[in-house]
């Protein structure tokens, strides 16, 4: 059966890219990844399905409201393992994805494009405020 492993990055500081590295670190070969802000909690399983029919056309899928990227983002098992092989923490992670074949995805859904970082966004993504 399948499950999900959480993966809790206990150094924060350290950043956003070790904190995929990380849960990179743990994924098994062959593995294609989904990639959430945690500032973003909206994702459906229509989302992720739309974005994994895609996953043979790049190695990250990336959906997209009126043209502007969100969350989350599909990542090939190739992304997995090259990510898994840096030593180094303090990459930005669209840097590097430029590395890799990129397709995106225009969405019906603007639930994507959220990012909650107060708590009034909080309570405007959660009643429409």
């Amino acid at each position: 059966s399948d499950k999900v492993e959480v993966v809790v990055n206990q150094f924060p500081e350290r950043g956003r890219f070790f904190s995929f590295q990380l849960g990179a670190q743990h994924l098994k070969t062959g593995n294609y990844c989904f990639f959430q802000n945690i500032d973003n909690p909206f994702t459906s399983v229509e989302i992720l399905k739309s974005l994994y029919q895609y996953r043979e056309f790049a190695d990250v899928i990336i959906p997209a409201f009126k043209s502007e990227s969100g969350h989350p983002v599909l990542f090939s098992p190739a992304v997995a393992h090259k990510i898994g092989g840096i030593s180094e923490t303090d990459i930005r992670i669209n840097q590097f994805l430029k590395t890799f074949s990129i397709r995106k995805i225009e969405l019906s859904e603007s639930m994507i494009l959220v990012n909650i970082n107060t708590p009034d966004d909080y309570k405007a993504a959660c009643i429409g405020e």
